[in-house]
């Protein structure tokens, strides 16, 4: 491999953090969500065993991908079967990046350092996990297609995203909505309302982190703990958006954004509102209009609405369909690691799509 040396941390601490984002800046393929600061939020937050892969030449990063390590999130309450084999086998995942999204970075000569960066990961992982899982969120990473099935991952798309391009005023965006969304965006804005944009200091992590907890309890899904927030807003204060609406005077709810200044686009990532009473005063409608003319205000490309389930029957993504994005695929590609892992945990999997897909 020419004069490049090639290394896998455990943590990103080992390395040098503007080397690292200057590699993330000069990728064609770098986003927020590769950046030194998210991933030690991770670390830190989250306590995910990190395996990140470097390739440097003259001690200058000319590749990156990062990754962790950790616990398979299996749905125990619809297929019981599927939580016994997963205790009994202590199964873990190796992935890169989540949360949020990832994909190797490869600034130069991709056809000699990529087979490069993936050798090493199995090397230095292929007994710790059950599968490896490169999640993307970007068309770019098709360019690997190819090369990824060569290397015996088969591609999974359960997920997608809809990008609103802010190419146009704001009322001709809302006029090319759906008419569901533009009348409910439209009523939703002759109440007395305000939409407040903030940072995310450690403050407002504080303040949100109840509400965001509230929310998900109410709506059933997944929750990060309160030390994610926090590491975010000390690590990532710049790069997080925090939009308050209010109505009457009255709080009724608050939507966490992600500066991916990388792709000049602007994704809503994490959702605060605790009270089912407050959906009837339109907070969605609200949060998602005020980021919107926010963003367009301070330049950026595109509107980003967050991950869904690539289901067209879905409530959620029928709803954001109906914003007039465009959709985007999140292909995620997985290779098993350990064969009878795998093997059970790929008819554990299929015997929940079986019961719920």
């Amino acid at each position: 491999m020419s004069d490049a040396t090639v290394s896998v941390h455990e943590t990103i601490d080992d390395l040098n953090a503007n080397q690292w984002n200057n590699v993330v800046h000069g990728s064609k393929l770098g986003s927020v969500f590769h950046r030194y600061e998210w991933l030690r939020a991770i670390e830190r937050g989250l306590g995910r065993p990190a395996r990140h892969v470097v390739v440097a030449k003259k001690g200058n990063p000319v590749a990156l991908f990062p990754n962790f390590l950790d616990p398979i999130d299996l749905p125990v309450d619809s297929v019981p079967a599927v939580g016994s084999v997963a205790d009994r086998l202590g199964l873990r995942r190796l992935v890169s990046i989540a949360p949020g999204f990832g994909g190797p970075l490869v600034t130069s000569s991709e056809r000699e350092y990529l087979p490069v960066v993936f050798e090493a990961l199995a090397e230095a992982c292929g007994s710790e996990a059950t599968y490896h899982a490169v999640k993307t969120d970007s068309v770019g990473y098709t360019r690997y297609g190819k090369f990824l099935a060569g290397e015996g991952y088969d591609a999974r798309l359960l997920n997608c995203r809809f990008v609103l391009d802010l190419d146009a005023a704001f009322d001709d965006l809302v006029d090319g909505m759906d008419k569901t969304r533009r009348r409910a965006l439209r009523r939703a804005r002759e109440q007395d309302y305000e939409v407040e944009s903030t940072p995310m200091t450690e403050a407002v992590a504080a303040d949100v982190y109840p509400a965001y907890r509230k929310n998900m309890e109410r709506i059933g899904g997944g929750i990060h703990p309160r030390s994610f927030f926090e590491r975010l807003a000390a690590e990532m204060t710049d790069r997080l958006r925090v939009f308050t609406a209010r109505v009457d005077g009255e709080t009724v709810g608050r939507y966490v954004h992600v500066l991916d200044d990388e792709r000049s686009a602007i994704q809503y990532f994490f959702s605060a509102i605790p009270d089912e009473g407050d959906l009837e005063r339109s907070p969605s409608e609200l949060l998602h209009g005020g980021a919107i003319e926010w963003a367009m205000d301070e330049g950026y490309s595109r509107y980003d609405f967050g991950a869904t389930g690539a289901d067209f029957t879905d409530g959620v993504f029928r709803y954001k369909q109906q914003y007039g994005g465009r959709i985007v695929p999140a292909v995620t590609w997985q290779k098993g690691y350990a064969p009878l892992k795998w093997n059970a945990f790929k008819l554990g999997r299929r015997a929940y799509q079986r019961a719920n897909y």
